[in-house]
């Protein structure tokens, strides 16, 4: 029992580390990071805010777009074959949250 424990924990402990990896880390790198700081530039900090929130929830869209018209991907998007607009609520809140803890975090800087 205790190896079957021990082996769901590193099966779990490599998901997360492969989420980390390639999916979380370059999507910040990416969208709050790179397009951020390049949008801040030449737009208001709010609206480059928004910009930003509204690509992050429009990647997804696109990329599943992408990968229909491959032949034999199987696309599953937040758990359903089809984005959901309870999906895209969470990606917009998370979205948001993520954002405005940046702009919190700049505005606690000195």
């Amino acid at each position: 029992m205790l190896a079957d424990a021990n082996g769901a924990f590193g099966k779990l402990l490599f998901s997360m580390a492969t989420v980390m990896f390639f999916e979380t880390l370059p999507e910040e790198l990416a969208f709050r990071g790179y397009i951020h700081r390049n949008l801040n530039t030449r737009l208001s900090r709010w609206l480059a805010g928004i910009v930003v929130v509204a690509l992050f929830v429009l990647l997804p869209v696109v990329l599943g777009t992408i990968a229909r018209q491959l032949p034999g991907m199987e696309v599953t998007i937040g758990g359903s074959t089809h984005l959901t607009a309870e999906y895209r609520v969470t990606m917009t809140v998370f979205g948001s949250f993520v954002q405005y803890s940046r702009f919190l975090r700049r505005a606690i800087e000195p």
